[in-house]
């Protein structure tokens, strides 16, 4: 996420929480589509899983948080793992889980996984069938009030977000439903 080729901004990292903002809380906030009632969680993918951001209302304090976020110097910083932030985040939605409550999961990267160099004895393939494995578990627990959301933040070359093109089709055959897109471009 430290590459600079993102019009307008120094790194992917500071254009994807500028995107958050904007798209995610002002755009929204400004058409009336969300208000305090709704909440976000930010959860950072590093070597770890660490929560910056939990269950604050959607407002434009949460919009300078995110902001705030964009600014950090270790923001987008280190490896990605995504097993460690997965699970995270799943669990984080179990704790805020309720039968009137609709609920989105999405997941940016600008690439493919960081959790091979955490063991090296893994190959590609089994790295990638315990990455489906967590989305397939968490997902059949939530059905079709989940959205599980994929962004790959970088341009495609064809084959760089087919995991995260996975992660969506796992999601949606756990009874979830699942979007995916991609660019640097939101």
């Amino acid at each position: 996420m430290n590459e600079s080729d993102v019009h307008g901004h120094r790194s992917r990292s500071r254009a994807a929480y500028y995107a958050i903002a904007n798209e995610i809380i002002a755009n929204p906030l400004l058409e009336g589509k969300v208000s305090f009632t709704d909440v976000v969680t930010v959860i950072e993918m590093r070597t770890g899983a660490e929560i910056t951001i939990f269950m604050e209302p959607v407002s434009w304090t949460l919009f300078n948080k995110i902001v705030d976020l964009a600014n950090k110097e270790k923001s987008g910083k280190g490896p990605g793992n995504y097993i460690p932030a997965l699970k995270k985040a799943f669990i984080t939605l179990l704790d805020t889980n309720s039968n009137d409550c609709a609920q989105l999961l999405l997941f940016l990267s600008d690439g493919r996984p960081s959790d091979y160099y955490k063991s090296p004895i893994f190959k590609t393939y089994e790295v990638h069938k315990m990455i489906l494995e967590v989305i397939r578990e968490h997902c059949l627990r939530f059905g079709d009030s989940l959205t599980f959301g994929a962004f790959g933040f970088a341009h495609d070359d064809g084959v760089m977000f087919e995991l995260l093109k996975q992660m969506v089709l796992e999601a949606k055959n756990a009874g979830s439903k699942g979007v995916f897109s991609s660019g640097l471009d939101t």
